[in-house]
């Protein structure tokens, strides 16, 4: 969290994590319909929706990840999600 609170925009969109084919980007957007259907009613209950086009998250670790809304060079953070309860994977 501290290397995420202390780089700047450029830094944290260049991030990867893993090597060839599963080599992904640690920082990025996604997409509202994407994530878990408990996330998108919390979403949609807080107001998000109508405020923010759609999240991002930082993989912090192996399962943790931040989940929040970016909005003029702030980040707003709405999730420490250390189980992929928001985006679910197998």
């Amino acid at each position: 969290m501290h290397q995420f609170g202390t780089s700047t925009w450029d830094e944290l969109r260049n991030q990867w994590t893993g090597t060839g084919k599963h080599r992904r980007r640690r920082y990025h957007a996604q997409e509202f319909a994407e994530v878990s259907r408990e996330a998108q009613e919390r979403i949609a209950q807080l107001g998000h929706d109508e405020t923010f086009e759609r999240l991002h998250r930082y993989r912090v670790s192996g399962l943790g990840r931040v989940w929040g809304f970016e909005l003029d060079g702030v980040f707003y953070l709405l999730w420490w999600d250390t189980g992929h309860s928001v985006y679910p994977v197998d």
